[in-house]
C-alpha cells in the first residue's frame, strides 16, 4: 500500500508538471548531506557523518514571489555509532550506517527580496538499501562487520524541511535546508540490536525513536531560466 501511495505521488506530480507548461523549468541539483540521528540504535554515542545527495528537480513558478518545488533524489542518511565500555568483557566497536534512499522533497519557495529564498515543505523517502560497516566485539577481540541491514529498517521515511536559498540570474541556484525526520527510521522489533531491546524490555520501556536529521547544502541549475 505504501509503495503504491509513493508511485501514485510521483505519477501526480509528473502529471501537474506537463500541465504546467511555460511555467515550469526544469533542473538539476547535487551536493552534501550533513546527517545523524535522533538516538543511536545501540544506545551509545552517535557521531554526525557526511554523506551526499543528486538528481531532478521542477521549479514551477506560482507568482513573482512564490514557487512551487517538487525533486526527485538519490539521497544518502545514517550516522556513526561509536558503542564502548570500561570492561573489557563487554560489546565495544564503531558502527557507520549508510541509508540509501530514493527521495520525493516538495518545497515552497518565497522571494522576499531579489534572489533571496525562503523555503519550507515536505519529504517523502523510500529506502532502497541500508547497510552497515566497521567492526564489533568485545575489547579484546573485536572483529569486522559489512551486512546489509535493510530488513531491520522502515521501507519509508518522512520529514519536515525548512531553509534558505539564493537564485542567480545565470540559473545556478544554493539551497541550505534541514530535514528532520519524522518518522521511526528502525523497528524495534526487528532485532538489529539484541542488547539494546533487552535494555528497554526490562525497563518496561518502549526504545525510543531513531529519527533522520539532515543538513543539506546544494548547488543547482535551472535550465531555459
Amino acid at each position: 500500500m505504501k509503495k503504491q501511495i509513493f508511485l501514485a505521488i510521483i505519477v501526480s506530480i509528473i502529471t501537474l508538471l506537463s500541465s504546467c507548461g511555460q511555467e515550469t523549468k526544469l533542473g538539476i541539483k547535487a551536493g552534501v548531506n550533513l546527517s545523524t540521528t535522533t538516538n543511536s540504535i545501540y544506545m551509545y554515542v552517535n557521531k554526525s557523518k557526511v554523506r551526499y545527495h543528486g538528481g531532478a528537480i521542477a521549479r514551477i513558478k506560482i507568482s513573482k514571489s512564490l514557487a512551487f518545488q517538487p525533486e526527485l533524489l538519490y539521497s544518502l542518511a545514517g550516522d556513526e555509532a561509536i558503542i564502548y565500555d570500561i570492561h573489557p568483557d563487554f560489546v565495544n566497536g564503531r558502527l557507520k550506517t549508510h541509508l540509501h534512499y530514493l527521495a520525493l522533497p516538495v518545497a515552497m519557495k518565497f522571494y522576499p527580496y531579489k534572489g533571496l529564498i525562503v523555503q519550507f515543505g515536505f519529504q517523502q523517502a523510500f529506502l532502497v538499501q541500508a547497510k552497515e560497516k566497521g567492526s564489533v566485539g568485545r575489547r579484546t577481540n573485536s572483529r569486522p562487520r559489512n551486512q546489509d541491514v535493510t530488513r531491520y529498517y522502515n521501507p519509508f521515511d518522512a520529514a519536515l524541511l525548512l531553509g534558505l536559498g539564493l537564485d542567480f540570474k545565470s540559473g545556478f541556484t544554493i539551497d541550505s535546508r534541514l530535514l528532520y525526520g519524522i518518522a521511526d527510521t528502525y523497528k524495534p522489533d526487528a532485532g538489529l540490536d539484541i542488547i539494546r531491546d533487552r535494555i528497554y524490555q526490562s525497563l518496561g520501556e518502549k526504545p525510543q525513536t531513531v529519527r533522520n536529521i539532515v543538513l543539506q547544502l546544494s548547488l543547482g541549475y535551472i535550465f531555459n531560466k
